[in-house]
């Protein structure tokens, strides 16, 4: 009988690794397609009193949102509608990639910086090290082109549905971290 009991438990298992495997696969498939999709907000006005730059991951490309006026930058631009917008959003990024791409701006000035990072080094198990190493020479970079830098971060990364089930408390740990 516990022999018996062994399999099903078995297959119950396999079956529930399986479920959560394809489940997954399928969210990476339509988060890449979204990302494939996905416009950055982004507004030239060369007159402009106002320069806002906003710069991160896909939280900043605005991926998943249906109208790129209903992102973060699109948002900014409907408070500031005489500011320009530049938008340095790229889908992926991670807290690192930064430094290359704001040592390319240090020729310009902007009155706001607005980075939006962490998420992706969360998931792709960024050591804490090289955040602790990486995240300061971010922020001096910022502040060497901007009046005003805003640090923004993800929220709770382990709520998200796209993990399978039982592996969702590692991520809110790392969140948390």
């Amino acid at each position: 009988m516990t022999f018996k009991i062994l399999i099903v438990l078995a297959a119950a298992l396999i079956i529930f690794i399986s479920f959560q495997f394809f489940r997954t696969r399928h969210y990476i498939a339509v988060g890449v397609k979204m990302a494939a999709e996905a416009i950055p907000f982004t507004r030239e006005k060369p007159d402009a009193k106002i320069r806002i730059l906003i710069i991160g991951d896909s939280t900043v490309v605005g991926t998943g949102s249906a109208d790129s006026k209903l992102t973060v930058a699109g948002y900014l631009a409907a408070d500031y509608p005489d500011a320009e917008i530049v938008n340095k959003g790229v889908n992926g990024t991670r807290t690192h990639a930064l430094i290359e791409r704001f040592s390319t701006l240090q020729s310009e000035h902007f009155d706001l910086v607005l980075i939006h990072t962490g998420g992706n080094d969360i998931v792709n198990f960024t050591s804490y090290e090289d955040l602790q190493k990486d995240l300061p020479q971010v922020l001096d970079l910022a502040n060497k082109i901007g009046d005003k830098v805003v640090l923004l971060t993800s929220g709770d990364v382990g709520t998200g549905l796209l993990f399978p089930y039982g592996t969702r408390w590692i991520f809110t740990v790392r969140t948390k971290k």
